[in-house]
């Protein structure tokens, strides 16, 4: 039985100078590339920050990962704000297992990511 995994990507960029990018399905190796392109395609563009909520994510392996971490070091090499939120325990249990909590500014929500910059 063949099943193709899906995922949905929006991305809202009507904050100014933040784009979020919201998530819904599984990031897998199938669906990977996809996102990655319309990462890539964002970056480019240049905005101060970009918030990648992860709340509807309900499955991630390591090709997902990997994409988030390419993600987080074209933003660290244009100087832009990566931030994830919104992170499940199954989903987190992959970060902890890669040792990647650490690594990437995850907050619990978008509000708290833009109380924590305004605060800055």
């Amino acid at each position: 039985m063949n099943t193709m995994t899906k995922v949905i990507v929006m991305i809202n960029c009507d904050k100014p100078d933040a784009c979020i990018v919201e998530l819904a399905g599984e990031l897998d190796m199938n669906t990977s590339v996809e996102f990655r392109n319309k990462l890539q395609s964002l970056l480019k563009k240049g905005p101060k920050m970009v918030v990648v909520d992860l709340s509807g994510v309900r499955y991630m392996d390591s090709s997902g990962i990997a994409t988030l971490v390419e993600g987080y070091q074209e933003s660290y090499k244009a100087n832009l704000g990566f931030y994830l939120v919104g992170i499940i325990e199954q989903v987190r249990k992959f970060f902890e297992l890669a040792n990647l909590i650490d690594f990437f500014k995850i907050y619990h929500s978008i509000e708290d990511v833009f109380m924590v910059r305004n605060g800055d």
